[in-house]
């Protein structure tokens, strides 16, 4: 199926109203040894349809050539473009960044098979591409703020690049969806790590810690991200600068390009303190994110702002809500759920909780600051109350994150509580208390 989504990609280059044009620059066998396809055929529909009916004796990158791929010169353009949309306040900086894409893309177009995905993905998933350019942009600033070796900065660009090369060998509607996924939508998204990572150890001369940072860059440094839960201890820092600049390109899609906010969004969120990043890793984005300058606009207007406040207040009740139920299963199955082994049920919560504690953002203050806003609401006060809203939603965001885990941990719990039943009524009464609307 993974060379199915591929090869149909390639297939579509190939349309007249397309300028690619792709052919096969070797004879394409199965695994028993059998011609597929044929040197020098043109990669159409028909093509695409037989070369995945087969399994290949090598993936079908491998023999692979597109007329007009990026190059090292397309790459510098692309990234250039990036640097002027973030409008960063230092020119220092900015010509900082600007030199350093030089020697990556230099580096990026060594790799042939790279610079192939590249340009299926640029060409196939324009928006994933451009988001693959502004990611690479922010591991690059993150990188600088850690003060990484040159070395090590152009390993994180090209991981990240990498890791979203993985998206070519999922189906395009999964991979573009826009409303949320589904919890099996969810776990097969995961599965572009391991096609991404499995690609990266094909890749001649490619060092081993893109491979490492690519299988890494979902992970959490709490021990909960995928595919293998490593706590930060056992995770290198390559993973985690581009776990942090995945979160800040997928804020970016949902604030900025289609929720009308502007970069400051993405700073509060980031402000949140949370057991998904190390500490160390997001003050250098915080402090990155400080130098992209641009304007705060206003989201909301007029009366709308009296919405948002009605909508702000249940919010704060049912996840004040969610957090009393978990207390009260956790001190209810003290014994069945004391940490054990490499389970550990109350590791999540206790971070979470303790990121609300810090925040603040659940106390009586914040209900007694809405009550006191009235129409018309100020600028400073309409400013308080979206950066409000994005705190809270990132609250949350982690709570639905939680009861994720809780669903791949079901089977655990019941043997827990010696009850699937029981375990599958917790489950249902918070999924349910955090679907509340109004």
């Amino acid at each position: 199926m993974s060379n199915s989504y591929y090869a149909n990609h390639l297939s579509e280059l190939n349309d007249s109203q397309k300028s690619n044009n792709v052919v096969l620059s070797d004879d394409i066998y199965n695994t028993e040894g059998k011609l597929v396809a044929s040197k020098k055929l043109e990669v159409n529909q028909r093509i695409a349809q037989i070369i995945a009916k087969h399994n290949l004796a090598k993936p079908i990158e491998n023999s692979i050539w597109i007329k007009d791929s990026i190059n090292e010169g397309i790459l510098v353009g692309a990234f250039s473009t990036k640097i002027a949309d973030l409008n960063l306040s230092s020119q220092a900086l900015r010509n900082k960044m600007l030199v350093d894409i030089k020697s990556v893309c230099y580096s990026v177009c060594s790799y042939p098979l790279i610079v192939q995905k590249l340009t299926v993905l640029s060409r196939q998933l324009p928006t994933i591409y451009d988001r693959t350019i502004l990611c690479s942009l922010l591991s690059l600033g993150l990188s600088q703020e850690l003060k990484l070796s040159d070395e090590a900065k152009v390993n994180v660009i090209i991981a990240n690049i990498v890791s979203d090369i993985g998206l070519l060998h999922l189906s395009p509607d999964l991979v573009l969806k826009e409303e949320l996924y589904s919890f099996d939508e969810w776990k097969m998204m995961q599965g572009h790590i391991v096609i991404a990572k499995h690609f990266a150890d094909r890749v001649p001369g490619l060092p081993k810690r893109v491979s490492r940072a690519v299988l890494e860059h979902h992970e959490r440094s709490d021990g909960f991200g995928d595919p293998f839960g490593k706590i930060i201890d056992n995770l290198c820092i390559e993973g985690q600068i581009l776990s942090m600049a995945d979160a800040i390109g997928m804020l970016h899609e949902k604030l900025v390009l289609k929720g009308e906010h502007s970069w400051n969004a993405i700073f509060d969120v980031i402000q949140v303190p949370t057991s998904t990043h190390s500490e160390h890793v997001r003050n250098a984005a915080l402090r990155f994110l400080k130098q992209i300058e641009h304007p705060w606009k206003a989201k909301y207007r007029g009366d709308e702002y009296l919405t948002i406040i009605e909508a702000l207040r249940n919010k704060h009740k049912y996840i004040n809500e969610w957090f009393k139920v978990i207390k009260q299963i956790l001190d209810l199955h003290n014994v069945e759920l004391r940490e054990q082994n490499d389970f550990k049920p109350y590791t999540l919560l206790n971070e979470l909780n303790k990121a609300v504690v810090t925040s603040g953002l659940l106390n009586q203050m914040q209900i007694d600051w809405l009550d006191s806003l009235s129409s018309p609401v100020s600028e400073r006060d309409g400013f308080d109350i979206e950066e409000y809203e994005l705190k809270l939603g990132e609250i949350e965001s982690q709570c639905f994150f939680v009861m994720r885990k809780l669903r791949t941990l079901n089977e655990e719990m019941a043997q827990r509580f010696n009850s699937a039943e029981l375990a599958k009524h917790y489950y249902t009464e918070l999924v349910d208390i955090l679907k509340q609307e109004d």
